[in-house]
């Protein structure tokens, strides 16, 4: 009897083992990457009070919180950032060097993810596929493994982000164009009945006339300081303080409505409505395989820029944020059960204070603002006064954006000028505008011949055929933006410091304090659903927070 009973307990035990043990190696089957555009990591910190118990507390309370996670490349733009988060490398790798570039070849400039190849359905604006990204994402990688069994949808209202995301094989990938949610034929021949269905369901217009106001009592967001400030516009017809009316400054519906609209937070309410349709109508994390659904929130990015880090507006979105989130939790626990899900979160960069305002809290700074006006005007006045005038070119650059100054071959052939010669006179003569923190050439680049912490993140930034002649990184609360509201691209924390929120399947929880890169989400949730990463993967896995 006591043989009898001592082999059922040690039967009992070895059950409980080998249960044990499939739950631990057990794969999601759903990982959910939410990507809310412009999300600083200090807002989670400085507005938790105001959460909600299941939004981002679901993660501070059962999930993984990486602290001190950051961005390692320099131009900390949209593509950029979302390319690094979903192939786990950066430009000098995948491409992206950021949301757009110059094209000797095309001899304009080009969107990340345009491509005249393949026309958008239901919409006349411009060709989109991820033919300029060069890296696989983890669900291409997926895609590649699992065939059929798996399924990749990206969804956001930036075309950027949806596709830098969802990658070369994802099975569909949503964005938002004037009045709906659509894709291009790189990806579907059509869209979809459900999404039809939800375009023409007059969810999207039913917002026209809506008062955005505060959702909390006034006085909470006293945090923020005051509400209506210099260097802040009224765009589409918002108005510059609270509360806002989302109707474009018209009478009827026309395009600034749309707009107005995905600057509100009821774009992010809608397009987590549409998210629920996703998972519903493609049945993802219902099926006998790992799906990966990305989700890009990028209201938060547009209201950030007009408005600053330090407005009510900013505060009151990352509130809704909250809200938002939690309701997308609930429904896909209903639908799968969020111990079945892996859930990543985080987002593409951060962003600077209105630099007016810097400059009235502390009088030690010097912030300030320069334009691509401004940038030329220079170039053209220092070469011109030591080879003269032009007769061929208007201009002696073809294109400053993010960081890059194209040079223009036409004035330099015209000259008899290399480009060597040119930057010899061009990085002086910026040197002297007082605003540049470093400033390097193509070559330097090419050759690695930087040292220190900001090359290293130039390098990071650097890409051979698409980088410009001159590269510059800013000083610190410098903006390359116009005359209001703000704008980040450059490698400071305010940029680069960003949530990085791990909860679920596979996820041990804790705080985690040590310095992570964003390039190490991909390689690490591969790990978890064992997808082998190919090509030059820089992130590594973040086995720490690893069950």
């Amino acid at each position: 009897m006591i043989k009898l009973r001592s082999s059922l307990i040690l039967f009992l035990l070895l059950l409980v083992v080998l249960n044990l043990s499939s739950c631990a190696t057990q794969k999601p089957k759903l990982v959910l990457f939410i990507s809310i555009d412009q999300l600083r990591y200090d807002y989670l910190t400085r507005f938790s009070k105001y959460f909600g118990d299941d939004g981002f507390n679901l993660f501070f309370k059962d999930g993984a919180n990486f602290t001190n996670a950051q961005f390692k490349h320099s131009v900390t733009k949209t593509s950029a950032g979302h390319a690094v988060i979903s192939t786990g490398t950066h430009a000098n790798v995948n491409g992206v060097i950021a949301n757009r570039w110059y094209d000797r070849q095309q001899k304009s400039s080009v969107s990340s993810v345009g491509d005249d190849s393949f026309s958008l359905i239901a919409s006349d604006r411009d060709g989109r596929s991820p033919h300029y990204l060069l890296a696989a994402t983890i669900g291409d990688e997926l895609k590649k493994s699992k065939g059929e069994k798996s399924k990749v949808v990206s969804i956001s209202y930036k075309s950027t982000s949806a596709i830098l995301m969802g990658g070369k094989d994802a099975d569909a990938v949503y964005w938002f164009v004037d009045s709906l949610f659509t894709t291009s034929k790189y990806y579907l021949d059509e869209l979809p009945n459900w999404v039809k269905d939800f375009n023409s369901s007059g969810r999207i217009k039913s917002y026209f006339g809506k008062t955005w106001d505060r959702i909390l009592s006034d006085s909470v967001y006293n945090i923020q300081g005051p509400d209506d400030v210099d260097f802040v516009e009224d765009v589409a017809g918002l108005g510059r303080t609270f509360p806002h009316t989302v109707d474009g400054g018209k009478s009827s519906i026309t395009e600034s409505y749309f707009h107005a609209f995905r600057i509100s937070p009821f774009g992010s309410e809608v397009l987590e409505e549409f998210v629920e349709q996703v998972i519903v109508h493609e049945e993802l994390g219902q099926r006998d395989a790992v799906d990966i659904l990305w989700v890009g929130f990028s209201s938060n990015d547009w209201i950030g820029h007009i408005y600053g880090p330090d407005s009510p507006e900013v505060m009151d979105m990352v509130i809704r944020t909250d809200r938002v989130l939690e309701k997308l939790f609930d429904f896909v626990d209903e639908k799968i059960g969020l111990n079945q899900c892996t859930i990543v979160l985080t987002s593409d960069h951060g962003i600077p204070a209105l630099p007016e305002l810097i400059a009235n809290k502390n009088n030690d700074t010097s912030p300030g603002r320069i334009n691509r006006a401004m940038v030329i005007e220079v170039i053209d006045g220092a070469l011109s006064e030591k080879f003269g005038l032009l007769a061929s070119a208007e201009s002696w650059v073809s294109y400053v954006s993010a960081s890059n100054i194209y040079l223009n071959r036409i004035a330099l052939q015209e000259k008899s000028l290399s480009v060597s010669e040119a930057e010899q006179i061009v990085i002086p003569a910026l040197s002297d505008m007082g605003c540049f923190q470093a400033l390097y050439t193509h070559s330097q680049l090419e050759n690695g011949d930087i040292e220190g912490e900001l090359g290293e993140k130039a390098l990071l930034s650097f890409f051979p055929g698409r980088s410009g002649d001159v590269f510059f990184q800013l000083k610190e609360n410098w903006l390359f933006h116009g005359p209001t509201g703000t704008n980040h691209g450059s490698p400071w924390k305010y940029n680069v410091h960003v949530p990085l929120l791990f909860y679920g399947s596979g996820i041990k929880p804790g705080v985690y304090e040590e310095a992570v890169s964003i390039a190490d989400v991909a390689p690490t949730v591969a790990q978890i659903i064992k997808v082998a990463m190919s090509g030059e993967v820089q992130g590594r896995v973040l086995d720490v927070a690893l069950k």
